[in-house]
């Protein structure tokens, strides 16, 4: 597949001015996942629900639920560096497709890398690139018959928004699934190509200037027994095991994030969904023994256990959201509102505040992506009115 950027969509659009009140939201660029995106998205959800059937309605808030639960597990694996994270797809006219979304995997990918284009971070440009590369040679590789895929994510340059270091891979289920796996990578920049080369013998080299992070993304590898993979690429073994993160992380903050989703479906605001999340990172580090704010981890874990079958769940987040909150070597530094991007994919669910980024003409039917922060004077099909609105 021949490698190539690429390219935004424009049409006509009308600029909005920066006092537009559309743009609340969008004024702050956001390089990484953010508590605004879930508000902004159960927004938008709510203000297309005139225009959706019931059930089509009801079908839109599931997946927005799952995705924003994601989210939130991710974030809280993020803390804790658990060892590996899954997600499946099926093969869908040619396209992975994971049950959460309505658009092919790759297309989200694309919108992604679009927006971080217009909004993004210029020295991470090659590597989102080379991101939306690698997963259409992998999804090649798998409609030609391919069993397995892996992957290689380093940590990025200097200044970077793309802080992790990790390896993906692909394996084809006895049900025609596809199961992606992502593990935490302990290998060393200045050891990668020796360790692959291991999986492929005759794997490509840099093109003269292009970062070492794009190359190595850029080029997955086909057909090698996982068994062999995890041996080379060994995981990282100081990473959380899963079944401990189960244990100690996702039990016991379950309420708070079955909460968080509740209250944004509900509209609150930014505020109050942040000191959700606040509380939700609080509890799981009292959790775990990690809170290096508090002299009795156990102790201060069981009173809170106390208030809550006492006064629910608000009596935590209450206790918990305006208390200190270590610090967790992230892109971000203190981990509240934000956490650092693992994938440009990440980016292609969001909206800003001119409305939600998916367009869909009530006059012609026609469904389509419009530009960040731009509004449309009508639909490009058909120059319609209906249901093109801020």
């Amino acid at each position: 597949m021949q490698d190539r950027a690429v390219a935004t969509i424009s049409a006509n659009p009308t600029t909005i001015s920066s006092d537009h009140p559309c743009l609340q939201i969008s004024e702050r660029r956001a390089n990484n996942y953010e508590v605004l995106f879930d508000f902004g998205a159960y927004k938008e959800l709510q203000n297309l629900k005139p225009f959706l059937e019931p059930e089509e309605y009801q079908r839109k808030r599931e997946q927005l639920d799952a995705r924003t639960k994601n989210n939130l597990l991710t974030t809280l694996m993020e803390r804790f560096n658990v060892q590996v994270s899954q997600v499946r797809y099926e093969m869908v006219n040619g396209k992975l497709k994971s049950p959460d979304h309505d658009d092919p995997m790759e297309d989200v990918i694309v919108r992604g890398q679009q927006y971080r284009l217009r909004n993004g971070n210029p020295i991470d440009r090659p590597r989102e690139v080379a991101e939306v590369i690698n997963f259409q040679k992998r999804q090649e590789a798998l409609k030609r018959g391919a069993k397995t895929n892996v992957y290689i994510s380093p940590r990025g340059a200097d200044g970077t928004d793309y802080i992790h270091h990790f390896f993906g891979t692909d394996e084809v289920q006895a049900d025609g699934s596809i199961l992606t796996s992502i593990y935490t990578l302990k290998i060393p920049h200045h050891e990668l190509l020796e360790a692959i080369q291991k999986l492929n013998r005759n794997y490509a080299k840099p093109q003269p200037g292009e970062p070492f992070d794009a190359f190595v993304i850029r080029n997955s590898i086909a057909d090698v027994p996982i068994e062999k993979v995890l041996s080379v690429l060994h995981q990282d073994e100081s990473s959380m095991p899963l079944s401990e993160f189960g244990v100690k992380v996702e039990i016991p903050t379950r309420e708070l994030r079955d909460f968080y989703i509740k209250r944004a479906a509900e509209g609150a605001t930014e505020q109050e969904l942040s000191a959700i999340r606040k509380s939700m990172l609080k509890l799981a580090d009292l959790s775990t023994g990690k809170d290096t704010f508090t002299l009795d981890n156990a102790n201060a874990l069981a009173d809170i256990q106390t208030l809550t079958r006492a006064h629910g769940v608000q009596a935590i987040i209450a206790l918990l959201a305006t208390q200190q909150l270590r610090n967790v070597p992230t892109n971000c530094g203190i981990q509240e509102s934000t956490t650092s991007a693992w994938s440009v994919g990440e980016f292609g669910f969001y909206r800003d505040g001119s409305g939600t980024l998916q367009i869909i003409c009530k006059t012609c039917g026609f469904s389509y992506m419009r530009t960040s922060a731009i509004l449309e004077q009508g639909c490009r099909l058909c120059s319609g009115k209906d249901g093109i609105a801020c």
